[in-house]
């Protein structure tokens, strides 16, 4: 069959969309399982990716790295959450408990650096007359840094953990500081009442 005459134009009017013949260039779309894939594995390996949809390794890549991209803001927070404990800064509550608790925390924390320093400077031959270089603040200079720590904590989560982790830590200090010296002197009471071992030979004859 030939046409009679020429074949007419098509004339497109406002309210008709142009053609057009672009495809989709997200892979996500083009293969919508990966998403759920991903989700429920997201350190899967592109390799094990292209396996699990049945494609290659190098589009299995492109789609990891373009869920990825699309998800930078959820993966930050996760990483943020986990290095800080809590992941948030002060509320009011904690800080109510701090401004008591914190201070003594600290102290406890000079107490143990100054020991530490002391310890060192016997270990070196040297005279400490345990001099005072942590444990010496006056309580307008401790109330000061107690301040400044929870302003801290309320504006910076690597404040609040700062302050949450000298708190907390501040019993195992304390502990430790029991412990550790009444430690040493039994281990030195035992080397210096421990017996001489018989030798072999002896118990033979």
């Amino acid at each position: 069959m030939e046409p009679d005459g020429p074949i007419p134009e098509r004339t497109l009017t406002p309210d008709m969309p142009e053609p057009t013949f672009e495809k989709d260039s997200s892979l996500l779309a083009k293969y919508p399982q990966a998403a759920s894939v991903l989700a429920l594995n997201p350190k899967i390996s592109s390799r094990a990716l292209g396996k699990e949809l049945g494609i290659g390794h190098d589009t299995a890549n492109k789609i990891k790295n373009e869920w990825e991209a699309a998800r930078p803001k959820e993966t930050s927070s996760t990483e943020k959450v986990s290095f800080f404990g809590k992941g948030h800064t002060l509320n009011k509550a904690e800080v109510d408990e701090y401004s008591e608790s914190l201070p003594s925390a600290l102290e406890d924390h000079f107490q143990a650096i100054d020991d530490w320093i002391w310890k060192r400077q016997i270990a070196a031959g040297k005279e400490s007359d345990e001099q005072p270089i942590w444990t010496n603040l006056d309580d307008k200079e401790m109330a000061r840094l107690t301040k400044v720590m929870l302003k801290w904590g309320q504006k910076s989560k690597v404040g609040a953990a700062v302050t949450r982790g000298v708190v907390e830590s501040s019993d195992y200090i304390a502990v430790g500081s029991m412990i550790a010296p009444r430690f040493m002197q039994t281990v030195e009471q035992y080397r210096e009442t421990r017996r001489p071992r018989r030798s072999r030979y002896a118990t033979d004859h």
